[in-house]
């Protein structure tokens, strides 16, 4: 019998070579950006083995970086670790604990780059 872990039926992926994701523009509806992802280029290994990296970035509706959002400020996601085939989207925090909390109701697009990461799935919180 094949067993698949819950909302992990597909993934936009990255290999060695840096890939990105860029959202159209939408208006955050508020909460925080929860990620389900992991940064294990393999995801039969053990998620420890890893070694991948996946950051987020936020850009205005004009495409230009949010300050405290983007650059140097970036927010580095380490993934989801599956416990017993379930895995719980995990929030998203910039440098200074910040969350797309602050930039609720604004027009914002979101730059994910990877690399030996899988993306499943990423929504507002509550």
């Amino acid at each position: 019998m094949a067993t698949i872990t819950v909302d992990r039926f597909v993934s936009l992926s990255a290999g060695a070579q840096e890939g990105k994701l860029l959202t159209k523009p939408m208006t955050w509806p508020g909460g925080d950006l929860l990620l389900n992802a992991s940064t294990t280029r393999h995801l039969d290994g053990h998620p420890i083995d890893g070694g991948g990296t996946l950051f987020v970035e936020v850009l205005d509706e004009a495409g230009q970086s949010i300050p405290g959002f983007s650059g140097n400020d970036r927010a580095e996601f380490a993934g989801n670790v599956p416990s017993r085939d379930i895995v719980s989207p995990a929030p998203v925090r910039w440098p200074g604990e910040r969350s797309l909390t602050e930039l609720a109701g604004k027009r914002i697009s979101l730059v994910v780059t990877m690399r030996d990461s899988h993306l499943f799935s990423f929504r507002a919180g509550e």
